[in-house]
């Protein structure tokens, strides 16, 4: 028994008090005793020492053991333990995420026809793929010459109206000078003026619809072929990084020539 144990040393004296060995044992005391004034203990007393106290208790012990079986005081609950090992639900998905293998980023070069958001990086090494490709080689010959016959077209037609205007100053001077006078600043302007409107319809009227239509049929040539961040778009960003691309697939175009 603990003898700290207030509670089993509480139950141990009041099994004492009960048994005859107690009774004997006060009785003879209360006779050889004079009868004395019990004093109030202090209200903070010194602690007792444990040793008297388990003195005290082996020596009533002693006379106790012939008479009374002293039962054992109760067991300490046992504390709640915790659960080493994890509930079935965690164990089954740790089981799961360890066995599941690790998905790595699909690199640019094996996802190719979803490329269309890659950068002029990514693209690179995708492009040198593509130079061994007969059908893509002769799809930008095709496009190339289309390309030369549009620009040719529209020099050409866009050198007519200058030539016109050309034409014009020089018939306004030629009647100015039967007159004996010359061509005036005012009238000069004019046709300076007419000059410009012209140019400025024609640009916006053809060459630029014809200009977008060609670029449009290209991205749609080279988006069929997966050649990255090809697909249709008239967005300035989009056009730029494409002509980076067209520049290189140019350079490969030009080293199968050679």
């Amino acid at each position: 028994m603990n003898i700290n144990d207030s509670e089993a040393v509480k139950s141990l004296l009041e099994q004492l008090r009960s048994s005859e060995a107690w009774r004997e044992v006060a009785a003879s005391a209360s006779e050889n005793t004079p009868c004395t004034v019990t004093r109030i203990p202090d209200i903070h007393p010194e602690p007792v020492a444990p040793t008297g106290l388990g003195g005290s208790v082996a020596s009533l012990l002693s006379q106790l053991k012939a008479h009374t079986p002293v039962s054992p005081p109760a067991p300490a609950p046992i504390p709640p333990t915790r659960h080493v090992i994890p509930d079935t639900a965690e164990s089954s998905s740790a089981s799961q995420l360890s066995c599941q293998p690790s998905h790595r980023p699909i690199s640019p070069v094996q996802n190719v026809k979803d490329n269309k958001s890659c950068t002029f990086q990514q693209a690179l090494p995708l492009l040198a793929q593509f130079g061994d490709d007969p059908g893509l080689i002769d799809a930008l010959l095709k496009m190339k010459n289309e390309q030369d016959e549009l620009e040719r077209r529209l020099s050409t037609d866009r050198f007519a109206i200058q030539k016109g205007y050309e034409e014009k100053i020089k018939i306004a001077k030629t009647k100015a000078a039967m007159i004996g006078m010359v061509l005036s600043k005012h009238e000069a302007e004019k046709i300076a003026d007419s000059f410009k409107k012209d140019l400025h319809k024609f640009d916006h009227e053809k060459v630029l619809p014809m200009w977008d239509g060609l670029i449009a049929r290209q991205q749609t040539q080279l988006a069929e072929f997966s050649i990255p961040t090809m697909f249709v778009s008239s967005e300035k960003n989009d056009r730029q990084l494409q002509l980076k691309i067209i520049n290189v697939l140019e350079g490969i175009l030009a080293a199968k020539q050679a």
